[in-house]
Protein backbone atom coordinates (compact mmCIF):
# COMPACT_ATOMS: atom_id res chain seq x y z
CA UNK A 1 0.00 0.00 0.00
CA UNK A 2 1.16 3.48 -0.82
CA UNK A 3 2.31 5.85 1.92
CA UNK A 4 1.32 9.19 0.40
CA UNK A 5 -1.87 11.08 -0.38
CA UNK A 6 -3.08 13.32 -3.19
CA UNK A 7 -5.24 16.43 -3.35
CA UNK A 8 -6.56 17.65 -6.70
CA UNK A 9 -8.17 21.09 -7.09
CA UNK A 10 -9.64 21.63 -10.54
CA UNK A 11 -10.58 25.26 -10.77
CA UNK A 12 -12.05 27.10 -13.73
CA UNK A 13 -8.62 28.63 -14.43
CA UNK A 14 -5.99 26.36 -12.89
CA UNK A 15 -5.57 22.76 -11.79
CA UNK A 16 -3.46 22.09 -8.72
CA UNK A 17 -2.17 18.73 -7.46
CA UNK A 18 -0.32 18.27 -4.18
CA UNK A 19 1.13 15.05 -2.80
CA UNK A 20 1.72 14.76 0.95
CA UNK A 21 3.26 12.10 3.16
CA UNK A 22 1.69 10.58 6.26
CA UNK A 23 3.03 13.40 8.44
CA UNK A 24 1.53 16.09 6.20
CA UNK A 25 4.82 17.04 4.56
CA UNK A 26 4.61 18.16 0.94
CA UNK A 27 6.25 15.73 -1.50
CA UNK A 28 5.33 17.51 -4.76
CA UNK A 29 3.16 20.30 -6.16
CA UNK A 30 2.02 20.87 -9.74
CA UNK A 31 -0.02 23.79 -11.11
CA UNK A 32 -1.23 23.95 -14.73
CA UNK A 33 -3.95 25.83 -16.64
CA UNK A 34 -7.18 23.83 -16.52
CA UNK A 35 -8.07 24.10 -20.18
CA UNK A 36 -11.23 22.32 -21.32
CA UNK A 37 -10.46 18.65 -20.61
CA UNK A 38 -10.50 18.48 -16.82
CA UNK A 39 -10.00 14.71 -16.69
CA UNK A 40 -6.89 14.84 -18.88
CA UNK A 41 -5.25 17.74 -17.04
CA UNK A 42 -5.94 16.11 -13.66
CA UNK A 43 -4.26 12.89 -14.82
CA UNK A 44 -1.31 14.78 -16.36
CA UNK A 45 -0.76 16.76 -13.15
CA UNK A 46 -0.94 13.59 -11.05
CA UNK A 47 1.59 11.82 -13.28
CA UNK A 48 3.95 14.81 -13.11
CA UNK A 49 3.64 15.06 -9.32
CA UNK A 50 4.24 11.32 -8.79
CA UNK A 51 7.35 11.53 -11.01
CA UNK A 52 8.61 14.64 -9.19
CA UNK A 53 8.16 12.90 -5.83
CA UNK A 54 10.01 9.87 -7.24
CA UNK A 55 7.16 7.53 -6.36
CA UNK A 56 6.46 4.54 -8.56
CA UNK A 57 3.06 3.77 -7.11
CA UNK A 58 -0.12 5.79 -6.91
CA UNK A 59 -1.40 7.61 -3.84
CA UNK A 60 -3.20 5.71 -1.06
CA UNK A 61 -6.13 8.15 -1.21
CA UNK A 62 -7.00 10.96 -3.62
CA UNK A 63 -9.50 13.72 -2.83
CA UNK A 64 -10.73 16.14 -5.49
CA UNK A 65 -12.24 19.57 -5.08
CA UNK A 66 -13.00 22.63 -7.15
CA UNK A 67 -15.25 23.47 -10.07
CA UNK A 68 -14.25 20.32 -11.99
CA UNK A 69 -13.98 17.91 -9.05
CA UNK A 70 -16.45 15.46 -10.58
CA UNK A 71 -14.13 14.93 -13.57
CA UNK A 72 -11.32 13.28 -11.57
CA UNK A 73 -11.98 9.62 -12.34
CA UNK A 74 -9.17 8.44 -10.06
CA UNK A 75 -10.44 10.33 -6.97
CA UNK A 76 -11.55 8.25 -4.01
CA UNK A 77 -13.55 11.14 -2.53
CA UNK A 78 -14.78 14.61 -3.48
CA UNK A 79 -15.18 17.61 -1.20
CA UNK A 80 -16.43 21.16 -1.71
CA UNK A 81 -13.93 23.99 -1.91
CA UNK A 82 -15.36 25.50 1.27
CA UNK A 83 -14.76 22.26 3.17
CA UNK A 84 -11.19 22.00 1.89
CA UNK A 85 -10.41 25.65 2.62
CA UNK A 86 -11.71 25.25 6.15
CA UNK A 87 -9.79 22.07 6.94
CA UNK A 88 -6.58 23.18 5.24
CA UNK A 89 -6.47 26.69 6.69
CA UNK A 90 -7.35 25.56 10.19
CA UNK A 91 -4.65 22.87 9.98
CA UNK A 92 -2.10 25.46 8.82
CA UNK A 93 -3.02 28.31 11.19
CA UNK A 94 -4.55 26.44 14.13
CA UNK A 95 -7.13 29.07 15.03
CA UNK A 96 -10.17 30.85 13.68
CA UNK A 97 -9.49 33.12 10.71
CA UNK A 98 -11.20 34.58 7.66
CA UNK A 99 -10.31 32.98 4.32
CA UNK A 100 -10.77 34.86 1.04
CA UNK A 101 -10.76 32.80 -2.17
CA UNK A 102 -10.55 34.77 -5.42
CA UNK A 103 -11.30 32.11 -8.00
CA UNK A 104 -11.54 32.03 -11.76
CA UNK A 105 -15.32 31.67 -11.69
CA UNK A 106 -16.43 33.00 -8.30
CA UNK A 107 -15.19 34.44 -5.02
CA UNK A 108 -15.74 33.19 -1.48
CA UNK A 109 -15.24 34.61 2.00
CA UNK A 110 -15.21 31.98 4.73
CA UNK A 111 -15.12 32.74 8.44
CA UNK A 112 -13.58 29.98 10.56
CA UNK A 113 -14.30 30.14 14.29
Amino acid sequence: MSDFYCGVDIGASATKVTLIDGAGGVLARVVRPSGVDYAAIARACLDEAVAAADRGDGPAVTVSTGYGRGNVDFADETRTEIHCHGVGCFHSVGRGITVVDIGGQDNKVIRLD
